[in-house]
């Protein structure tokens, strides 16, 4: 978690006292899905927020960013890390699309 309120995941491959490095770095990607909405009735009435869709991103991936993957962040901006556990949404989600990636170059 950066200082800047952008989250990153990936492998730390090594941490100095300046730079922290991360491989197969990815990030989540917001967009809402709809629009707002309104229901009245006659006595009151209802807005319905756009529903929020998140997309875990590889980064490098990116058509305006090919690169190896590889993030170096200055260590002053890290505000914390933690180690996600092997049955996490996020590393089950990196773990679906890689099989599928996989599979798909068979």
């Amino acid at each position: 978690h950066l200082n800047n309120g952008q989250v990153y995941f990936g492998h730390l491959s090594r941490v100095s006292q300046n730079t922290i490095t991360m491989d197969d770095t990815r990030y989540l990607e917001t967009y809402q899905a709809g629009d707002n909405s309104v229901s009245q009735s006659e006595n009151f009435a209802v807005e319905q927020a756009p529903k929020q869709i998140y997309s875990l991103v590889r980064r490098g991936d990116e058509k305006s960013l090919a690169t190896d993957h590889t993030l170096y962040i200055n260590r002053a901006s890290v505000l914390f890390w933690e180690k996600l556990s092997a049955d996490s949404d996020i590393v089950n989600s990196i773990k679906a699309v890689a099989g599928q990636k996989a599979e798909n170059s068979k």
